[in-house]
C-alpha cells in the first residue's frame, strides 16, 4: 500500500493536469487534506473499537485494525492525485503524498505494537 504513494508521485509528471481550469482555491485543497486527516483519525478510532470487539479471532481483529488505518493513509495520497487533475500545483500533491507516508509510518505496527495490540485484543498469535 505504501508503495502506491511512490507510484502516484512518479506518475504525477506524466499525467495531464486540468489544462484550462484554474487551480482549486487553497481552502478546497487544505479542506481536502483536513478531510484526509479526519478520515485517518476516524479509522484509528474504529480500529481501536475493532480490537475491543469479540467478532472473529484476536489475530483477525488486530489485522483489521491496522488495515483500516492503512486504507485511510492511502486515501490521503489518492486525494493528492485527484487535486492534480483539478489543476492544483504539483507541490500541493506532494504535500498530500508526504502526509500519506507519515500516516503510513504512524499506522505501521512493528513487532512490539502488533504484539501489544494482540494482547489487548485478548489473544495470542495463532
Amino acid at each position: 500500500m505504501v508503495a502506491s504513494v511512490g507510484v502516484y508521485a512518479g506518475m504525477l509528471p506524466l499525467l495531464p493536469a486540468a489544462g484550462s481550469r484554474p487551480a482549486p482555491r487553497p481552502s478546497v485543497v487544505w479542506g481536502l487534506l483536513g478531510t484526509g486527516g479526519a478520515e485517518y483519525l476516524l479509522a484509528t478510532l474504529v480500529g481501536r473499537r475493532i480490537l475491543s470487539s469479540r467478532l472473529g479471532s484476536a489475530l483477525e481483529r488486530v489485522r483489521s485494525s491496522f488495515l483500516i488505518r492503512f486504507a485511510a493513509a492511502g486515501a490521503i495520497a489518492v486525494f493528492g492525485l485527484a487535486i492534480h487533475f483539478f489543476g492544483a500545483p504539483a507541490a500541493d500533491s506532494h504535500i498530500f503524498f508526504l502526509v500519506s507516508v507519515a500516516a503510513f509510518l504512524l499506522a505501521y505496527p512493528g513487532r512490539s505494537r502488533f504484539d501489544e495490540s494482540l494482547r489487548r485484543a485478548g489473544g495470542s498469535q495463532d
